[in-house]
């Protein structure tokens, strides 16, 4: 027969029963936090899938399932520890995920829910190591998007450098080339360019990949492993030099073109593995020169034991267990103020779900949600053979192919015009992940854009052009040859909307007009579509460009550029595609 004191210790809650309750009074709050970002991060992960050097990505949110479940505590007390970072991180998710409400831009969502996970990681102190699981961050944050279009920046970055250090390498060994930019140009006209295929875009995001996936593997600390990632630049600038130099090399001396096709792509990928061989090596550099170290005799007792003791924690990062902090456990200020988090996006999903669910009716998503093939082909009848006096040259309509991700698009339908001394190229381009600015293409071929020549406008009211609030932008350019050029584009969305143009090309400056069009209904009709199509027009000659001719060129790229979305919406209507004007008239 059961004693009182048997069945009252029978009835009461064990260890193993209140630790669970203590993990799911924790993470469910940030379960719910990221879970109000979903609508906006499954849209934001649509969107990258577009950009091919971003396409590791699910490689990285695998293994961060795969480490958070290996790493977990799984023992009887786990640890919540309170953390400043943590705190920061949490009320850095509430705001993005805020303005992702606000503004209807999924990117906030994904950083948003980076930063919850991240406030996560960083209270989680994993029973092996005694130790935060906040590197794991690293994977959630490597499929966000740096803001201010950074990457863009990194990709021009790493196109020039790579281009510059082949050309000096191909002038040392006596092979005549002339380097416009990123295309070199061979003798007898044969030119390669330096496309983001063989730029280090794609190859440096994997091996920034790579980097961060030895940092979370070996746990590496924040100092070894900032330089690990950090190497991972500078090895993609070596591969992709000796991927570049490869090419004309291999014609060079084989008649080999490894410069499209499978050469290309067996090329890059020799390449690639010869830059993870480098990060591998590079980490054991590291480890060597960065190890830990033991103090010997006298030095056990003398002033060497402190400096040990800081490089062995903070250098090193393999401090013994008895030098580690007496962590805190997380307090209920924190609960609550994670909770609260959590309740206010909750409740603002549901306007972002109506912004979400209104773009969807507007589009045709619902047959071709994971159809990425967003490419509408053209043809020469698609312009007339006569604009004015200007009239479709010989041989002056031409088709690029060119592959995924291509810094021009990956088709261009080109058509050329003469116009007396001088021929005027129009060009329709397809497609971008977004606003792209055509003018980095131009300065990557060695045209060169003198300050203050870059302006946005809109039609004049006595222009023929139909639309009056499709803006534009223009620009001059320079060459060391002596030539002068003059660029004309606009870019519209895959429904045919004008695609608002920056009206100021410095950051800060634009940044209003950035934020009051984020409210336009454009941005929310097209949540679904945000590939844009580029209409443009360029001409160039040797000497200067009048201000008259500079005119003409803008009145017929008024003209062509509606003529091109007239014919981009055929063939899209011709597919079930509803435009947004369509889809409003269609839900009246």
């Amino acid at each position: 027969m059961a004693t009182v004191n048997e069945v009252l210790q029978d009835d009461r809650p064990n260890e193993s029963d209140r630790s669970r309750a203590t993990d799911w009074r924790v993470l469910a709050p940030y379960l719910v936090a990221i879970a109000t970002q979903v609508p906006m991060m499954l849209l934001y992960f649509r969107r990258l899938w577009d950009r091919p050097h971003y396409q590791v990505f699910p490689l990285a949110l695998i293994a961060l399932g795969v480490f958070t479940y290996l790493r977990w505590p799984k023992g009887a007390k786990r640890k919540f520890q309170s953390s400043l970072l943590a705190t920061l991180l949490l009320l850095g998710g509430l705001a993005l995920g805020l303005l992702g409400y606000v503004f209807v831009e999924p990117w906030f969502g994904a950083a948003s829910a980076a930063c919850f996970a991240a406030s996560l990681y960083a209270r989680t102190v994993e029973d092996e190591t005694n130790a935060t699981l906040l590197s794991l961050s690293l994977l959630a944050f490597f499929c966000v998007r740096p803001p201010f279009d950074a990457d863009q920046s990194l990709i021009t970055w790493l196109q020039t450098v790579s281009a510059k250090f082949t050309s000096e390498l191909l002038d040392l060994v006596g092979y005549a080339h002339y380097m416009p930019g990123t295309v070199f140009i061979a003798p007898g006209g044969k030119s390669f360019e330096v496309e983001q295929a063989c730029s280090g875009v794609q190859s440096f995001f994997s091996l920034l990949f790579v980097a961060i996936l030895l940092v979370v593997m070996q746990r590496r600390n924040w100092f070894r492993g900032g330089l690990l990632i950090l190497s991972a630049a500078f090895w993609a600038i070596f591969m992709n030099t000796v991927r570049i130099l490869a090419i004309p090399f291999a014609d060079w001396l084989f008649q080999l073109d490894l410069s499209t096709g499978a050469p290309h792509e067996i090329l890059g990928y020799v390449t690639l593995l010869l830059g993870i061989l480098m990060l591998l090596s590079t980490d054991q550099l590291l480890m060597f020169v960065f190890g830990p170290v033991e103090a010997f005799g006298e030095e056990r007792k003398s002033t060497f034991r402190g400096f040990t003791k800081f490089w062995n924690k903070v250098i090193s990062g393999q401090a013994k267990a008895e030098d580690k902090t007496q962590r805190r456990q997380m307090s209920n200020s924190s609960r609550l103020l994670t909770w609260a988090a959590a309740g206010v996006l909750a409740i603002g999903v549901f306007w972002n779900l109506f912004d979400v669910y209104k773009s969807f009716n507007n589009s045709d998503l619902r047959l071709r949600f994971f159809d990425g093939n967003v490419l509408v082909p053209l043809a020469e009848k698609d312009l007339p053979t006569e604009l004015g006096t200007w009239k479709l040259a010989d041989q002056g309509y031409t088709v690029m192919n060119r592959e995924r991700g291509s810094d021009f698009g990956q088709i261009s339908d080109s058509w050329t015009y003469a116009t007396g001394r001088n021929r005027v190229i129009f060009s329709f381009d397809q497609a971008f992940p977004g606003w792209h600015d055509l003018t980095i293409c131009y300065r990557n071929m060695g045209w060169k854009e003198p300050k203050d020549v870059r302006f946005t406008k809109l039609p004049d009211e006595e222009s023929k052009a139909r639309s009056k609030d499709w803006n534009y932008v223009i620009c001059d350019f320079t060459k060391e040859t002596g030539e002068t050029g003059f660029l004309v584009f606009s870019l519209f969305d895959a429904f045919g909307e004008p695609y608002d143009c920056p009206k100021r090309f410095d950051y800060w400056a634009a940044l209003p007009d950035r934020i009051i069009a984020r409210m336009n209904h454009r941005v929310r009709s097209s949540l679904f579509r945000g590939e844009t199509y580029q209409t443009q027009a360029f001409i160039s000659t040797y000497g200067s460009i009048d201000d008259q001719t500079k005119e003409d060129v803008i009145e017929k790229f008024l003209e062509v550029r509606e003529l091109m979305r007239d014919r981009f919406l055929e063939h899209r209507r011709s597919e079930g595609t509803k435009s947004v004007a369509e889809a409003a008239r269609t839900d009246e």
